[in-house]
């Protein structure tokens, strides 16, 4: 989680419990733009979240210290986040150097 001095913002917090799933997205990000139109930093509280879903999982990862802060993130979502951001970067970096090794190649005399 990104840490944000509170103490430099003023902040809502939108406290999400339950299920958070593909469906609950358009409600929340219309939610967290309101309060940002409004010059309020979102703090989405996820601390009785029991479930979320992957389209759910990538929303709090893109969306994570851009467009809000996370705040009483369980362990298990915290847990996602991490893993599903180490795979997104390894197939980033995996197909950057694949392109490089590509673009290398094709500037290679034959």
């Amino acid at each position: 989680m990104i840490a944000v001095p509170l103490h430099t913002v003023t902040a809502v917090s939108v406290r999400v419990s339950g299920q958070l799933l593909e469906g609950h997205l358009t409600y929340l990000e219309h939610v967290i733009r309101l309060a940002s139109e409004c010059g309020l930093w979102a703090l989405v509280d996820l601390k009785h979240v029991v479930e979320l879903d992957r389209a759910a999982l990538f929303y709090l990862i893109r969306g994570e210290g851009h467009e809000f802060a996370l705040v009483a993130c369980p362990q298990f979502v915290r847990n996602g986040c991490v893993t599903k951001s180490r795979q997104l970067l390894i197939t980033y970096l995996r197909s950057a150097k694949s392109d490089v090794h590509t673009r290398f190649q094709s500037r290679s005399p034959r």
